[in-house]
């Protein structure tokens, strides 16, 4: 009903032009009749010979012009005469079949099937639209919204059935609303309108960024090109080229080595052909934990699946038939849980934080150089971030085109202008204090992990002086985290994540009859009785009080590091009975299919929690899922991983697993480049989601190769240079090719 009503009003504002002619010329329009003339010149035509034929047409106009007439009057807008005049040239040009009206109308958006299966979103062509050039007008493609409106996250936004109108480019958005939404107020509606306007022209952080990009890309250029001249100066000279133990490409003779000057070593910091090699290196180093590299990688695919999911929800054209899926299958339990991958991170920070401060405390009798710890954290993770952030205000905008895109852009551009510094100083977790709100929102992960890593060394520096208090220290942080977790939800009344997703996933299917509460909210007074997305309390505290904020997260992380002192005080070897490895295994297995499943029960009936059970589940569910974690890493150190650490240890999994923090860098810019440019919706299968996230995931191990050769591994191992003073003949790359836990590359990542 929304969707005929709303195309009819399409219709009549393109025939409303017309009665501009009665304006601009003055006449009253009490007298004005131009539906005559019309039908007069299509008989003259010999377009309708019937009388009956042409009085149904012009009582048709007839109707629409008395209709719309006071509308017209009541227009005050400057530039209202213009669009109305383009208005009449349009509707005139169409009647009579001129091809750019006809083009016009075509790249409208209409009357579509599949409403039943969520298609309430008719684009039409917006490529098209803006094809059509005239001396008379050029067309501009605008987004009619008839719905209703929401606060979301104090963010007023209209959801429901959404038309592509191709109108003149002289028509505002306030002109378009002002004749839409009387009509739409018969119906109680909301009518917005939105006329993307694509980038145009190169502002100066646009400059600076295609700059340091090109100033970036030119290093390694040269870079490369020392490393060659070098590579061949010395295999002449020595006539052995080889890949040292290291996984350093260059050749075996220290001498050749020592004699590089540091301008020299600098220059080939940024060669893309001796960072590649290091990269796929596999060689296993001496205090290596092999199994981390294929959890890392692992991880950050499910990170990227649950956000592909996500953002393919906003992008189809039969959104019911995917949430009918969703709430109906078990196995989706595995994705609406995805957020599970971001305490793995947790968890590996902690424990290689600690196991190879604890060696290196060990080697120095228990002195740690704290400041400069913190200073080489600060600069292994900057880097990249900063020059990504730059990136995103700067020329990301011109790399792609279509009618989400201008939103998107614009929107994360002057979200990051205003908020950039709380990135570079790793407090954007904590302000602003909303997740919508933050510049590159995801990183909410590397602020916590950056304040969690404040601790680390003070704790590295009492376990191995005092492994006792050390150890209650630890401890005590944990419970306290349980604590403060299971209070905030408790008080709040907030439902797990993945029950919260499936509750207002059902309020899609089965809206209320009148407005009802989030299922993550205390708020009463919004709820969700309409098409579109469901609305989310200013009030609704998951996100931002119990999901990103550090008190409530920590504990994952100071499990890792009592995890990273047990590996390092055992030497990686526990000794085991059969019956105790067994039971390990069976127990580990358990506790985190029960944190992945255990909510199955409440998702298929779509019941909610108690407020004391779900506050319980919300505050060890993670913790839960850690010392599963803490079981597989132990035991296979151990020797008791079987085909599990074999797979884990895979050599593959070993490159990947250094690209990762790159690929949460990037991986979002490319989904949200993929689907803002698509000019119409994709229908949802599950072969074509396969098809999408394999590509997707691929693109973003691509697009983080050429990050971490363009910025990631040549700083490093900058940082490397500074570090060790030219004492070390190869510089490292990567931060497990070193025993220091500064450049340990564990932060990779997540949502």
């Amino acid at each position: 009903m929304h969707g005929m009503a709303l195309f009819q009003l399409l219709l009549g504002l393109v025939i409303l032009g017309n009665v501009a002619e009665a304006l601009l010329d003055s006449s009253p329009l009490t007298k004005f009749q131009p539906e005559i003339g019309i039908v007069q010149n299509l008989q003259k035509q010999h377009i309708w010979k019937s009388e009956h034929e042409v009085q149904e047409v012009q009582d048709l106009l007839s109707n629409t012009y008395k209709n719309l007439i006071t509308s017209v009057k009541l227009s005050s807008e400057e530039n209202s005469t213009d669009c109305i005049k383009s208005l009449v040239d349009l509707s005139v040009d169409a009647v009579f079949q001129q091809k750019y009206a006809l083009q016009v109308l075509d790249a409208s958006g209409k009357l579509e099937s599949g409403i039943m299966m969520g298609n309430y979103k008719w684009d039409g062509l917006y490529y098209e639209c803006l094809k059509v050039k005239k001396t008379k007008f050029d067309g501009k493609w605008c987004e009619t919204t008839l719905g209703t409106e929401y606060d979301i996250l104090g963010q007023k936004q209209t959801f429901g059935l959404s038309l592509g109108m191709c109108l003149p480019s002289s028509c505002s958005e306030e002109f378009i609303i002002d004749h839409l939404q009387s009509i739409a107020n018969a119906s109680n509606q909301k009518v917005s309108v939105d006329c993307p306007i694509q980038p145009i022209g190169w502002t100066a952080i646009d400059i600076f960024s295609f700059f340091i990009f090109c100033l970036l890309l030119s290093f390694v250029a040269f870079g490369t090109m020392v490393d060659l001249f070098v590579s061949c100066k010395n295999q002449k000279n020595s006539g052995n080229l080889s890949v040292s133990g290291d996984g350093i490409y260059g050749v075996s003779s220290e001498s050749n080595c020592a004699s590089e000057s540091v301008w020299v070593k600098v220059a080939r910091a940024f060669s893309i052909i001796e960072n590649t090699k290091i990269l796929l290196n596999t060689d296993n180093k001496p205090g290596t934990i092999d199994v981390l590299h294929g959890m890392r990688f692992l991880s950050i695919s499910w990170v990227v699946l649950g956000h592909t999911y996500v953002m393919t929800l906003l992008y189809i054209d039969n959104s019911i038939d995917l949430i009918n899926w969703l709430i109906e299958s078990f196995s989706f339990q595995t994705v609406s849980n995805a957020s599970f991958s971001v305490d793995t991170f947790f968890f590996l920070s902690g424990l290689l934080c600690c196991y190879l401060g604890l060696k290196e405390g060990k080697r120095k009798n228990g002195k740690l150089n704290v400041p400069l710890m913190y200073l080489h954290r600060y600069l292994r993770l900057t880097p990249a971030y900063a020059f990504l952030i730059l990136f995103l205000v700067g020329f990301y905008s011109k790399l792609g085109d279509g009618p989400m895109w201008p939103n998107h852009v614009n929107g994360t551009s002057a979200i990051c202008h205003q908020y950039w510094w709380t990135n570079l100083l790793y407090i954007n977790n904590l302000y602003p204090t909303q997740l919508n709100g933050e510049c590159f929102a995801l990183a909410w992960y590397l602020a916590n992990d950056m304040q969690f890593f404040l601790l680390a060394p003070i704790s590295i520096i009492i376990l191995t002086r005092k492994p006792k208090i050390g150890i209650n220290l630890l401890v005590f942080g944990i419970f306290s985290s349980l604590l403060v977790s299971g209070v905030i939800s408790s008080h709040y009344q907030q439902q797990p994540q993945s029950l919260g997703l499936s509750l207002l996933l059902r309020m899609l299917m089965n809206p209320p009859p009148t407005p009802g509460p989030s299922p993550n909210s205390t708020d009463h007074s919004v709820g969700m009785n309409g098409l579109g997305m469901p609305p989310m309390s200013p009030k609704d505290t998951f996100w931002s009080d119990l999901y990103t904020k550090p008190w409530c997260r920590i504990h994952v992380y100071l499990i890792g590091m009592i995890t990273g002192y047990i590996l390092h005080a055992t030497n990686c070897k526990i000794r085991m009975t059969k019956l105790f490895v067994a039971a390990g295994w069976a127990i580990a297995t358990a506790l985190n299919l029960a944190v992945l499943y255990g909510l199955w029960p409440y998702v298929k009936d779509g019941t909610m929690m108690t407020v004391s059970l779900s506050a319980f589940y919300n505050a060890m569910s993670r913790p839960i899922w850690a010392v599963g974690l803490a079981w597989v890493v132990i035991a296979c150190t151990s020797g008791y991983g079987g085909p599990v650490n074999t797979f884990l240890s895979w050599k593959l999994f070993v490159p990947l697993s250094r690209l990762t923090y790159c690929i949460y860098l990037v991986h979002t810019l490319i989904l949200f480049w993929w689907f803002s440019t698509q000019e119409q919706s994709v229908h949802f299968s599950n072969t074509m989601f396969a098809f999408y996230y394999v590509g997707l995931l691929f693109m973003s191990i691509f697009g983080a190769y050429c990050l971490s050769m363009l910025i990631e591994s040549p700083f490093i191992r900058l940082v490397s240079l500074i570090t060790y003073r030219g004492k070390q003949k190869n510089v490292p790359a990567t931060g497990e090719d070193v025993q220091d836990p500064l450049l340990i590359n564990e932060v990779q990542q997540e949502e």
